[in-house]
């Protein structure tokens, strides 16, 4: 599992897939998004919700 390397090559493939046209659905560098998107999933496990 980690016992590869990626090449520039790969790196370039990798930097094709970024598409600046595609929306993210949120921010995940937001730290109140991420804290709120935690809040609910956690509720959800401690209520014994399914989560998926």
């Amino acid at each position: 599992m980690f016992d590869f390397t990626l090449t520039d090559e790969d790196m370039a493939v990798f930097a094709t897939l970024d598409d600046p046209a595609f929306k993210p659905i949120f921010d995940h560098l937001d730290v109140d998004t991420v804290l709120g998107l935690l809040n609910v999933f956690a509720g959800k496990q401690l209520n014994g919700e399914k989560l998926y």
